[in-house]
């Protein structure tokens, strides 16, 4: 189960899973999907069905914990 900060957005063909006000991911119905990855990669693949894809996003940022690392605050002006 992801923590309460993660909210899956549902459309028609498409559904965002949000961290807090930013899309981390996407699944499509065609099962394919999108994760933001660790230290500036993306992951990229595809599931049998949008419900597979969805479990296997949960189940990778449950695992690696948060798939961004926050930006750092600039110094000076």
């Amino acid at each position: 189960m992801l923590p309460t900060d993660y909210r899956w957005l549902h459309g028609d063909d498409r559904s965002h899973l949000h961290f807090r006000f930013a899309c981390v991911a996407w699944v499509q119905l065609d099962g394919s999907f999108w994760i933001l990855g660790w230290h500036g990669s993306e992951v990229v693949g595809s599931a049998a069905s949008k419900a597979q894809a969805a479990r296997f996003v949960e189940r990778m940022i449950e695992v690696r914990g948060l798939p961004f690392k926050p930006r750092k605050a600039k110094r000076g002006g």
